[in-house]
């Protein structure tokens, strides 16, 4: 996706809101010593709304373009010649992988595809497998 802009909002720009927790991406935050902070002064707000860095602007713009491996399967079928001579008619390996990487800026961990706000943690998945007919 080489071209999206997203607006950030929800839980990863609003740490320890309404009783939430702080995620270790969110620690850059402005101080007298850290001027170039990723984020602003990190303020607790009691209730959903009421701290004004989150106030809707173009800070919170965030560009969405990503590039990812979602989908890969590896496979060697052995050959026929091979197999008979154990009687078996059709015998594959195979490693599969799910979500293998994904290169963004916006949030790195989170899945990009997600509705903004929302954000949760791509799972990798990893399958081995054998395919055995007789």
């Amino acid at each position: 996706m080489g071209k999206r802009d997203i607006f950030a909002s929800g839980y990863n720009v609003r740490p320890l809101s309404v009783g939430r927790s702080i995620m270790e991406s969110q620690f850059d935050t402005w101080t007298e010593e850290n001027r170039n902070a990723k984020y602003p002064l990190l303020v607790i707000e009691q209730t959903s709304g009421s701290n004004p860095n989150n106030l809707p602007s173009s800070f919170w713009v965030k560009s969405g373009a990503y590039m990812r491996l979602k989908n890969l399967v590896v496979g060697y079928t052995m050959p026929r010649n091979i197999i008979s001579k154990v009687g078996l008619s059709h015998l594959r390996f195979y490693l599969s992988g799910q979500n293998l990487f994904t290169i963004q800026n916006a949030y790195p961990g989170y899945d990009p595809e997600s509705t903004p706000g929302s954000y949760y943690p791509l799972m990798r998945v990893y399958t081995f497998g054998i395919d055995l007919r007789f």
